[in-house]
């Protein structure tokens, strides 16, 4: 493949945002949070819409695919939303399914994988998907990397790796070594067979890993950088939870694992929010998620 080691931007500014979201499957009261998810999503896509060229890649973690979902299960029908809301939106969907089925004890509980959505307007800059692909990093989780080339009409002006993942969850010992291995997979992955095709990379997830455990550290000293801690100066005080209460919700103590990672320096922040942060106005129980969204507002340059 050609190497697209270099941006040839002539002195513009590309703008456009990337997103980490779980949305916490088909589970804990999913029929009642429907909506609050779905204004969600459309908030998100319609943050910085106007100044950042309506384009989004968003990272989606914990989704089911299956075309008997009339619901946001089916990622399609996040598209749907997206596109209904704004008619300069045009959004795709890129599915990363497991190796293994997960198999809950609730059969309520079903995922199958990530999505990752590709929106772009219909005026500025384009995301092409030139290559899309998938690493196991276990039997029920999995990382995708999307090769994405900016485009100015017939123009190419260069190309980053979009990589969104979940990662292992569990809280004991054993887990925070998992998780690590899991990133080092991710990072030598992308090292070995990404880098030599474009260097540049935008990482984004779940991690389920603080940012004191060497998961979180892995990323530094591969040269990376997180986008909430590099415009903020820290990481959030929790990205979970966010106050969903259900009969099988995660107990697991507050903290913060979902992140946006780059090593790419043509990246420069301009704005990193929390999103999806707001129970519905009738129920102070049901949130979006059990996550909150992780929103950052990109320019090349």
């Amino acid at each position: 493949a050609e190497y697209m080691g270099e941006f040839e931007l002539g002195g513009m500014a590309v703008r456009f945002v990337a997103t980490t979201f779980n949305i916490r499957n088909t589970t804990d009261r999913y029929v009642e949070r429907l909506p609050a998810l779905k204004q969600a999503v459309i908030d998100i896509v319609n943050l910085f819409a106007r100044t950042h060229n309506h384009a989004h890649l968003l990272g989606l973690q914990e989704v089911a695919f299956g075309a008997d979902l009339d619901s946001f299960g089916q990622a399609q029908t996040a598209c749907q939303w997206i596109t209904s809301t704004n008619s300069k939106f045009h959004a795709a969907p890129f599915y990363a399914e497991t190796k293994q089925k997960f198999v809950p004890p609730n059969p309520d509980f079903r995922i199958d994988g990530n999505a990752t959505i590709v929106v772009n307007g219909n005026e500025g800059i384009e995301m092409k998907v030139h290559q899309h692909d998938l690493l196991d990093v276990s039997d029920v989780r999995s990382a995708q990397r999307l090769l994405i080339g900016v485009e100015m009409g017939d123009v190419e002006l260069g190309r980053f790796w979009f990589v969104n993942t979940h990662l292992h969850h569990k809280l004991d010992v054993q887990g925070v070594a998992l998780r690590n291995s899991q990133v080092t997979s991710i990072l030598d992955w992308l090292q070995t067979s990404a880098h030599p095709v474009c260097p540049h990379s935008i990482v984004v997830g779940d991690f389920n890993a603080p940012p004191h455990e060497p998961a979180y550290a892995a990323f530094l000293e591969r040269g990376y950088r997180s986008a909430f801690r590099d415009f903020h100066g820290h990481e959030p005080e929790k990205t979970f939870p966010t106050g969903l209460q259900a009969p099988t919700m995660d107990t697991d103590p507050p903290t913060t694992t979902d992140y946006i990672f780059t090593n790419c320096p043509y990246v420069k922040w301009d704005s990193v929010t929390l999103a999806a942060d707001q129970p519905l106005p009738t129920d102070s129980t049901i949130y979006p998620s059990d996550h909150v969204a992780v929103v950052a507002a990109i320019t090349l340059q």
